[in-house]
This record gives C-alpha cells, structure tokens and sequence, in this order.
C-alpha cells in the first residue's frame, strides 16, 4: 500500500477524500458488478436517463482505475492482468453502451426489422456508418480501418475491394496462428466492406455533413 501512496498522487488524494475506500475495495469484485448491472440494463430492470448512465460510468471508472492502480503499484499483478482488465472494463462499457443505446433507439424508431426473436441493433451497419463518418469527415479511423483508407486512396481502388482482400489476409494469418471463426466471419469479409463503401458515398452527398 505504500507504494501505491508513494507513487500515485491519485491513489494518495481518493483515499485522503474516502478513508473507508481500502475497506470499500477489498469487496470490490469488478467482473460481478459489471455482469449484474449489465443484466439490469438488458432486461431493463432499471431505468437510467443519460446523465445518470454517465455519472454511473463515471463512478464505475473511478472505482476500477483505482482497483487496478492498487494492485499494479503494489506489485501484486503483473502487466498483463493489468492489460487485461482495463481491456475488459473497455468491452464492459462498449455493450452497457450498446444496450443502453438500443432501448431508446427502438422506443423511439420500433425494432430492426430484422429482429426476429432475438432483436438486436445491427453491428455491421452501425460500424459502416461510422467508417463512412470518418472518411468523409476526415476525422481519424482506427489504425486497421486507415490502413485500408490509405491504400483505397493510393492505389484508387474501391473501399470495399480493399477491405475484403485485408481481411482475407488478416483472417489466413488467424488461421496459422490458430484462431477461430465461423460463419460471422465470412458474412463479414463480404459485407462489411460494402457496407462502408455505401455510407462513403452517402454521406460525400450529403452536403451538411461534407461541409
């Protein structure tokens, strides 16, 4: 614990301002606070209006930051637990996003239409748009995704041809090194290209948004 104090002004101030912080984590258990909360939001046993949700994720970052603070300075976990878990919170907040998101969207729009008995928010199409945004707003993709946008630029070849042969290649090196896939990842090989080729062009007409 001192060296946690000693080397982290943060970790020094929280438990300056909540002396009771150390008893509080000590029953802290990060991945069944997430799993029920999760669960609440997807079979909406609670209600959140968006300010709350953020100040709930806010209150939940702080908490896990300090979790993994502690233990890192302190030496009791090595890196990778470290990685690892700020990789999960991240997942964690993507999909309490996500349903968060998508009971408010489908209050206010109805369900997809192709929801069948199981409705969820269309991944393929949500990540399409986002590329198209970024394209044609130029505001920065992630490394994978401007890799390809640069070499559709380069060598004036269609977004979606681009992507489908990158992920042609990632996919055979997954392979040699033993990864899994399946059907979703065919589906996406040929549709995700595609489908952010048709948001570029969407939004480069849209003239709001172009300028």
């Amino acid at each position: 614990m001192n060296n946690a104090i000693e080397y982290s002004s943060f970790i020094k101030n929280e438990l300056t301002a909540n002396p009771n912080l150390l008893e509080d984590l000590s029953k802290f258990d990060f991945f069944d606070s997430a799993k029920i909360l999760l669960n609440q939001i997807r079979e909406n046993n609670c209600e959140y209006d968006l300010e709350s949700f953020k100040t709930l994720l806010r209150n939940l970052r702080r908490k896990i930051f300090i979790y993994i603070a502690l233990r890192d300075l302190n030496g009791d976990k090595d890196l990778f637990w470290v990685m690892q878990t700020i990789s999960d919170f991240a997942d964690f907040c993507i999909n309490l996003a996500y349903h968060f998101a998508y009971k408010e969207l489908t209050a206010n729009h109805g369900k997809p239409l192709s929801d069948g008995e199981n409705p969820q928010v269309q991944p393929l199409i949500i990540i399409g748009m986002g590329i198209g945004l970024a394209v044609v707003c130029d505001s920065g993709n992630n490394p994978y995704d401007g890799f390809v946008v640069s070499l559709s630029r380069i060598t004036k070849i269609q977004f979606r041809y681009v992507r489908a042969v990158c992920d042609l290649v990632v996919l055979a090196f997954g392979v040699l090194l033993k990864g899994s896939f399946g059907i979703g990842t065919f589906v996406a090989i040929l549709l995700q290209g595609t489908v952010g080729q048709f948001f570029i062009e969407f939004f480069s007409k849209n003239k709001t948004i172009n300028n």
